[in-house]
């Protein structure tokens, strides 16, 4: 069997110094079995 999983996260954070912080990461898990 083939799965494939993909997560997709990303997280915008707006701090009180109005600094402007975004973080973006792909993960891809690719099993074969």
């Amino acid at each position: 069997t083939y799965t494939y999983t993909y997560i997709y996260t990303h997280m915008n954070i707006y701090i009180l110094t109005h600094e402007y912080i975004y973080t973006h990461t792909h993960t891809h898990i690719y099993t074969h079995t």
